[in-house]
């Protein structure tokens, strides 16, 4: 039990690391939250400060995830999958930004890939198949939260991972509700 708590505090730890907002920030000493979307991920950032920095802070996003999955897998070897969604929830709630981050994907992604390669790849390819029929983010990443869950089903995971990664679809759909209700909304 206490590994389990260990490595959640570990992940939210990691995930709580702003790096979207530290780009915006100190490159413009502006607080992205309040810029456009109000997301701190790497889509934002390349809106206010161009693709480079966007590129920057979705690789910064991406790597606290895979850090995370790779540091609980040594320190837990049995508990290591509560990590996938305890640094995805620390991205999203990010305490050293009044509990408000971006929304998940990146960092989902890098401890996807570090969690399970094949299921990793299999979401990869669920996002961008939706991507290039729509020419949209978001059918993509519809897409990817349907075949993470369903590629640890069909590739027979254990059922802590399963677990985990359903943990993490649905931290990311929360992540995802208040876009969600703008669309959705009557005019």
């Amino acid at each position: 039990m206490l590994a389990c708590v260990m490595v959640a505090q570990l992940g939210y730890a990691l995930g709580s690391i702003p790096t979207g907002y530290l780009i915006v920030r100190w490159r413009t000493g502006k607080d992205v939250r309040m810029l456009d979307s109000g997301s701190t991920g790497g889509r934002n950032v390349a809106r206010q400060r161009g693709r480079a920095w966007g590129l920057a802070s979705g690789a910064g996003d991406v790597a606290k995830g895979a850090v995370a999955v790779a540091l609980a897998r040594r320190i837990a070897p049995r508990d290591w999958p509560i990590a996938i969604p305890a640094v995805v929830a620390g991205h999203v709630w990010s305490p050293m930004l009044g509990f408000r981050g971006g929304r998940g994907i990146a960092t989902a992604l890098g401890a996807g890939l570090v969690a399970d390669p094949a299921t990793g790849a299999a979401t990869v390819a669920a996002f961008l198949t939706g991507y290039v029929v729509t020419r949209q983010t978001r059918p993509g990443i519809a897409l990817a939260m349907a075949a993470a869950p369903a590629s640890t089903m069909v590739l027979r995971r254990p059922s802590g991972m399963i677990r985990a990664v359903l943990a993490t679809v649905a931290v990311v759909a929360a992540a995802h509700a208040p876009l969600l209700r703008r669309i959705l909304r009557p005019a």
